[in-house]
């Protein structure tokens, strides 16, 4: 087998395992765009390889001399070409990490198009395969059995190695992704920590009061010699924030344990809220 060839396969096998784990893994954020991204890279790869043999069936078909292989084979490498862009773009544009386009109004439709497309292009890539299926059980196993040739060693520990520097470059990226978004959301940690404590020392007071003012009614000479200790406010604000959704976004995150930084406007506001509730608690 030639360079190009096991090239070919590494790539086409490295691009479609990636795209099924993307649309089997629910969710989004760093990780979902990093691959998204990559994923793309990939496919273009994939379309300038392959670009030769495209154009030779489109000119076929357009000369009447495409058989009907060749021409199913060509509309599926078409919809491919004009589904992979629709994903991207559109996942570009309801991007909540690497990209902040401000879109808000549209943005779930805009994650229902995604959806729909990612979707889309999996089902023509299931179909794609099965199109393919001798080529690539005859491709792997001229790729096994030559395994030990120069080519095909060469090429695939080059192909390893750059997959293990992209993964390191992907793990660094992450840890400082991880370490910008602590450094947004650890104040508004500190922040319900603070109304927690605020909360119940106010509660202990307006007990340790109505004590004092009880004792003094009933003439009571005892004293109390205890020391008071906080009393925990009913619900804490984890717990109330945890009954409340973002809406920054489309994934909707608890407030009490937000993906990013683009909670933190509501979780100050509801904050603010939970303090005052308690505040008024407190005090009746």
């Amino acid at each position: 087998m030639t360079k190009k060839s096991v090239f070919k396969i590494l790539l086409d096998l490295a691009m479609t395992v990636l795209y099924l784990i993307l649309v089997f893994t629910e969710g989004s954020g760093f990780y979902h765009e990093v691959v998204g991204i990559g994923i793309g890279i990939l496919f273009t790869a994939h379309v300038l390889i392959n670009w030769k043999p495209l154009t030779g069936m489109l000119r076929a078909v357009k000369k009447g001399t495409a058989k009907g292989n060749n021409i199913l084979m060509l509309v599926l490498d078409l919809l491919l070409i004009l589904g992979m862009p629709t994903v991207i773009v559109t996942g570009a544009l309801i991007s909540q990490v690497l990209f902040d386009t401000g879109i808000n109004a549209t943005r779930h439709t805009i994650f229902i198009l995604h959806k729909t497309a990612s979707y889309a292009c999996l089902a023509v890539l299931a179909f794609h395969i099965a199109v393919h299926a001798k080529y690539l059980v005859k491709a792997f196993g001229s790729l096994f059995r030559q395994i030990n040739t120069p080519n095909v060693r060469k090429t695939t520990a080059r192909f390893a190695a750059g997959a293990m520097a992209v993964s390191m470059a992907y793990v660094l990226a992450f840890s400082l992704y991880r370490n910008n978004l602590d450094d947004a959301i650890l104040p508004l940690k500190n922040i319900s920590a603070d109304t927690q404590t605020s909360a119940a020392i106010t509660t202990d007071s307006k007990d340790n009061g109505k004590k004092t003012k009880e004792d003094e009614e009933t003439g009571s000479t005892a004293s109390s010699t205890q020391t008071p200790t906080a009393t925990a406010a009913a619900e804490t604000l984890e717990d109330f924030l945890s009954k409340l959704y973002c809406n920054g976004c489309h994934n909707h995150c608890l407030l009490s344990d937000p993906l990013c930084s683009k909670s933190a406007a509501q979780i100050e506001e509801y904050t603010q809220e939970y303090y005052e509730t308690y505040s008024i608690e407190a005090a009746g």
